[in-house]
């Protein structure tokens, strides 16, 4: 009994394997079929929904601080305020000079000290002058010299004003900053006195205090305008976000330096309970579809032919290339390649 059991067993299996060998042409065309899975613990359903395309941008709240620097270029002729300082609306901050400041100060010196020098000249020359006449001498001699040292002193200032004019033409005279309000002062600059500082550098930076502010990886204003929504999450709330797009001169300086552009939001609404340094994202909507279909994001795989997916039939997978639509961190549209309701392999 047993032996005959064995022989139909046999039997069964060699049949089986010559139809195998038989039907070999006829299956190269269709899916290949993978290892059984465990569909209940593995799988997704081809499903429609609602789905965003959204990118979450690691954020850091500030505080309300603005960088303030001088609209000229010029020489740092002293910063008033160190940090921490808590300082008035109108407080002057920081001096700037121009190239010829210290020139155009030593000539207008010079100026005057010539000035008075002349004067006194002219002085004891007028009263040795009046002493020769009262003398009953002759003083022609006395009053050429007299009309020598004008015509000196006249040529002498007169080159020196000349060349004051010329130095003050491009001169951007004695350049200040002040406080625009009642703030803290955060931070200063390390340039010393006498270093050299371009238009729009940040000297002074200010804390106003009541206002924050979020920074997150660059986001360029034109994107942030055409986007269906940008908004912050911070402590599980959902905050409204105002974009602060960089000045024509804080371009050019970031440009030139090897600092990163960060993109800076001003924090809308009610911001009592937050703080600086409390964790916080800045969710980036580039798209919003209503009624997709779609599939877990798991369950798309990409390889050097595309993206596809594995639909999993009588528990086991068939690969299925398909194409792709907006995503966001759970689900991927799925354009065509997969019907609705089909279930697929997703994978841990």
């Amino acid at each position: 009994m047993r032996f005959n059991t064995m022989i139909k067993r046999i039997s069964v299996l060699m049949l089986a394997a010559s139809l195998l060998a038989g039907c070999k042409s006829a299956d190269a065309g269709r899916p290949a079929l993978l290892e059984p899975v465990n569909a209940s613990l593995e799988s997704g359903i081809v499903e429609r929904r609602d789905l965003s395309d959204i990118t979450v941008y690691t954020a850091q709240l500030l505080p309300g601080i603005e960088e303030i620097g001088f609209e000229d270029d010029g020489y740092l002729y002293g910063v008033y305020v160190e940090a921490g300082d808590r300082v008035g609306e109108g407080t002057v901050l920081a001096a700037l000079v121009g190239h010829d400041f210290d020139a155009i100060n030593s000539l207008e010196e010079s100026i005057e000290n010539s000035k008075t020098d002349f004067e006194k000249k002219f002085e004891a020359l007028e009263l040795e002058i009046e002493l020769e006449r009262l003398a009953g001498r002759n003083t022609d001699e006395l009053r050429l010299q007299l009309k020598h040292e004008r015509e000196k002193a006249e040529l002498t200032i007169g080159e020196k004003e000349a060349r004051l004019e010329r130095l003050k033409e491009n001169d951007i005279g004695y350049n200040y900053i002040t406080a625009p309000c009642d703030c803290t002062v955060m931070a200063v600059t390390r340039t010393g006195q006498g270093g050299y500082v371009s238009a729009g550098t940040p000297v002074v930076a200010i804390d106003y205090g009541d206002e924050m502010t979020l920074t997150c990886d660059y986001i360029s204003e034109v994107t942030v305008n055409h986007a269906y929504d940008c908004y912050a999450m911070i402590g599980g709330a959902r905050t409204e976000l105002e974009y602060i797009p960089y000045t024509k001169d804080e371009m050019r300086i970031m440009s030139a330096s090897s600092i990163p552009l960060v993109s800076r939001f001003r924090l809308k609404g009610d911001t009592s309970g937050m703080a600086a340094g409390d964790s916080a994202v800045v969710v980036f909507v580039s798209d919003m579809q209503s009624n997709v279909l779609v599939v877990p994001a798991g369950a798309v795989y990409t390889d050097s032919s595309g993206k596809y997916v594995y639909e999993i039939v009588d528990n086991a997978r068939i690969k299925r290339t398909v194409v792709t639509g907006i995503s966001d961190t759970a689900y991927v549209e799925i354009v065509e390649g997969i019907e609705e309701g089909a279930l697929v392999y997703v994978k841990n």
